[in-house]
C-alpha cells in the first residue's frame, strides 16, 4: 500500500496534537505533566489513545520517507514532495518534523536527523534578504537548543 506525501502530511498535523497530550519516552517530565493533565480533566482516555496513534502512524511514515529526503520539502506537486535545497521559507519544519518524531518515539534515528537537517540551515542564519528566519529556525535551531541544551 502507498500513502501520498498529502496524507503523511495532513497527519504530522495531527501528531503536533498529540505531541502535547501524548506521553513521549525522551521526555520523563512531559509525560509526568500529560499524565497529570489527563487526570485533571484535560484530555479524554479515548481522544489521548486517538491522537497518540495518530503520532504513532505520522512517525512511521516519517520513519519510512526520512531516508529518502533529499532537500528541505518545500511543497507538493502530483503527489510528490518539491525540494528545497536552501530551506526557502520553510526550511526549519522539516527538521522540527523529526524533532517531534524524536519526542514522540524516543529513536534516535529521528535526533540524528534533525540536527543534521538544522546544520544545513547554517548557511542561512545570516541570511538578510528574508523576514522568515523565525521559520527557519524556531522548529529547528531553537527547539534543538531547548531539547539538548547544546548552544552550538
Amino acid at each position: 500500500m502507498t500513502t501520498s506525501r498529502r496524507a503523511v502530511l495532513a497527519t504530522a498535523g495531527g501528531a503536533t496534537a498529540a505531541y502535547a497530550s501524548a506521553p513521549r519516552p525522551a521526555q520523563a517530565q512531559a509525560q509526568a505533566q500529560a499524565q497529570a493533565q489527563a487526570q485533571a480533566g484535560g484530555v479524554p482516555a479515548a481522544d489521548a489513545d486517538v491522537l497518540r496513534a495518530a503520532a504513532d502512524y505520522a512517525a512511521d511514515k516519517v520513519r519510512a520517507v526520512a531516508p529518502r529526503v533529499s532537500g528541505f520539502p518545500l511543497a507538493t506537486k502530483y503527489e510528490k514532495w518539491v525540494y528545497s535545497q536552501s530551506g526557502d521559507w520553510v526550511g526549519g519544519f522539516w527538521p522540527g518534523t523529526l524533532w517531534m518524531c524524536w519526542l514522540h518515539t524516543g529513536d534516535d534515528q529521528f535526533r540524528t536527523l534533525a540536527l543534521d537537517w538544522a546544520q544545513k540551515l547554517a548557511p542561512r542564519r545570516t541570511d538578510t534578504t528574508t523576514h522568515d528566519l523565525g521559520f527557519l529556525f524556531t522548529p529547528s535551531w531553537v527547539t534543538a537548543w531547548r531539547l539538548t541544551g547544546d548552544t552550538a
